[in-house]
């Protein structure tokens, strides 16, 4: 009778297979488990599912003793708050730039400028339609496709005449809804311009062939309607 080699494992002799000696190179997993951040030493991935109602301590047990770990640039989705008031102290005094984007109180996040990250007329293009159709609800239909058409070359418009013609320090979605602001219309006077207009007019006359006086065109196709609205 043959007799095999194997034998079961345990925690201590697993856990030297795959972990760091440096301790703070390691993923933890449980309290004498632990896995090291280079996936290419022991072929293994570092993907981490974990399921548990409320207060079973998923945040306690396994999130915070990582974040301490304080050995890699995190990304962290926090709803309630609770790991920045538990870590983000110890991450400032290991040298971390804490940064919260906070949609609920907005006057103690961090901001974000799209604008940064435009390159081109293409990506104007592509933000703005990203634009509406992430703020549109879901399961919404619009009754006439042409106002949506409208809205998104309006937008573009704006963005695009931020990118070619003013300063950097006015590009910026607070200027878009100041210039939004002054697009007044008047539905018992056709000939009205308002000062929005007047600006594009005049860069018409600069640049006839500017692809944000072209989608300006477009909007202003059902002015009347939408601006009413």
């Amino acid at each position: 009778m043959e007799h095999g080699s194997a034998k079961w494992g345990n925690v201590s002799e697993i856990c030297k297979r795959y972990c760091e000696k440096q301790y703070t190179n390691n993923l933890l997993l449980t309290q004498h488990f632990r896995m090291g951040l280079d996936g290419y030493k022991h072929k293994r991935n570092l993907n981490v599912l974990v399921v548990g109602g409320s207060g079973a301590g998923k945040s306690r047990t396994y999130a915070i003793p990582n974040i301490m770990q304080c050995n890699c640039s995190m990304v962290i989705t926090d709803p309630k708050a609770e790991l920045l008031r538990k870590t983000g102290g110890v991450l400032e005094r290991n040298g971390y730039e804490v940064r919260v984007f906070d949609l609920i109180n907005p006057e103690t996040s961090w901001c974000y400028n799209p604008f940064a990250y435009v390159r081109d007329d293409k990506d104007v293009l592509k933000l703005i339609n990203n634009l509406i159709r992430n703020t549109t609800p879901k399961g919404a239909q619009s009754s006439d496709p042409f106002w949506e058409k409208s809205e998104t070359a309006l937008l573009q418009a704006l963005m695009l005449y931020l990118l070619h013609e003013a300063p950097p320090e006015e590009q910026n979605f607070p200027m878009i809804m100041e210039m939004l602001g002054s697009a007044q219309v008047k539905e018992d006077d056709e000939d009205y311009q308002s000062p929005l207009d007047i600006l594009f007019e005049r860069l018409e006359m600069r640049d006839p062939e500017s692809i944000a006086v072209k989608q300006y065109a477009i909007y202003k196709q059902a002015a009347g309607d939408i601006c009413s609205k």
